[in-house]
């Protein structure tokens, strides 16, 4: 009899267990954003493009308060002289959002040396909820990280990005950020581009995805990036590649909006699916040294589309700096002319001397600066 209670007792505090896991990880309702449609905007004559070179701290991705106080910290020195507004856009770097995995678990990545440690080290601290997405889903131990965490981290970006857009009243690239198609759907409308299917999105793959917001909050449109770097492999951090086939121009007052996920800017497959745009946006995070041989290589991404072979009027470059445990970042941000004449004192990168069509850029690798250019509308160069 007391080892029929015993057999009992252990069931139900075992499903107690399970419930709880499955509460602390589902995803979360709805969001207000799923319904929220861009209003009719008309093209300003000019538009200010706006470049912002993060820095990454672990202390900005202490917890959601510390990572919305850096992002309003920089919209506010990209406003510095009030000039922000709807003929805006500001484009932050890659993985901006991705890195929100770290809130509150400071305890955990005490001590680690190397990225590698670091996830074991969160996923003991959170090994029930953790193991069950893996067990549930069949996939690694970092893929069943970023499941875990859906809720959280999509609360943190799109509540963040999607009020600093509004309360500047701007278009903003939010860099990029691990979901599920699963999660996107609970925010993203139905009818823009990249939207995830209305029909069993899934929940299984995590892609690097970028959103773009207008200048009252709303989504617009969303890009997930198509060639992955190897930190971002079934080896490290097991994303999953998007769909070549989704990647489509956003529409927006500004011109069209070509979003191309750091290496898709380098991938002729990809600006092939952009033409149209008017404005390629590539958000950026290189993780390693900023060597000569590597900003040789970078122009061959926004600048030879833009500013050498004129596929786009525009191109927008923030690039992610900083330090998270042993993984840094470095680069220069940059806007790109096709049009050598708005440029009459083109700048380059620190080694490679100057570009035509450098319209801004950096003045460092390792900093945190707001690159600002104010051009023509597109719809102007031919005039």
């Amino acid at each position: 009899m007391q080892r029929g209670r015993t057999i009992i007792l252990t069931a139900v505090l075992l499903g107690i267990a399970f419930a709880v896991i499955i509460a602390s990880t589902s995803l979360p309702q709805e969001s207000d954003l799923k319904h929220h449609t861009a209003p009719e905007r008309t093209s300003p004559e000019e538009i200010k493009l706006v470049a912002i070179q993060m820095q990454a701290t672990e202390e900005t991705y202490t917890c959601m308060e510390s990572f919305r106080s850096a992002i309003h910290s920089l919209m506010e020195q990209a406003n510095e002289q009030d000039e922000l507004g709807p003929d805006t856009l500001v484009a932050f770097p890659e993985d901006v959002g991705l890195l929100t995995i770290l809130f509150g678990q400071e305890e955990a990545l005490a001590g680690a040396d190397q990225l590698d440690e670091a996830m074991e080290s969160v996923v003991r601290e959170n090994l029930l909820r953790v193991g069950y997405n893996k067990i549930r889903h069949g996939v690694s131990w970092p893929r069943a990280l970023f499941l875990t965490y859906q809720g959280s981290m999509a609360e943190s970006y799109f509540s963040v990005f999607s009020e600093m857009a509004r309360e500047y009243e701007v278009y903003l690239v939010a860099g990029s950020a691990a979901f599920t198609d699963a999660t996107l759907a609970r925010y993203v409308p139905n009818h823009v581009p990249g939207a995830p299917p209305e029909e069993d999105p899934n929940t299984r793959d995590v892609h690097n995805v970028s959103v773009v917001f207008g200048p009252a909050g709303e989504i617009i449109g969303i890009q997930r990036k198509v060639r992955l770097i190897d930190l971002e492999e079934s080896t490290g951090l097991d994303l999953v590649p998007g769909d070549l086939r989704q990647v489509e121009p956003i529409s927006t007052s500004l011109g069209n909006l070509g979003v191309a996920v750091c290496l898709d800017a380098f991938i002729d497959d990809v600006l092939g699916r952009l033409d149209g745009a008017d404005i390629l946006v590539q958000p950026s995070a290189n993780p390693g040294p900023w060597e000569p041989w590597q900003q040789e290589e970078w122009l061959e991404s926004a600048w030879a589309a833009t500013g050498r072979d004129g596929r786009f009027a525009y191109a927008v470059n923030p690039m992610l700096t900083g330090q998270i445990i042993d993984l840094e970042f470095y680069g220069q941000s940059s806007v790109i002319t096709a049009d050598a004449a708005l440029a009459p004192e083109p700048f380059g990168y620190l080694d490679t001397g100057k570009r035509h069509g450098m319209v801004a850029v950096a003045e460092d690798d390792d900093g945190e600066h707001i690159i600002r250019a104010r051009l023509p509308h597109p719809s102007r160069l031919d005039d």
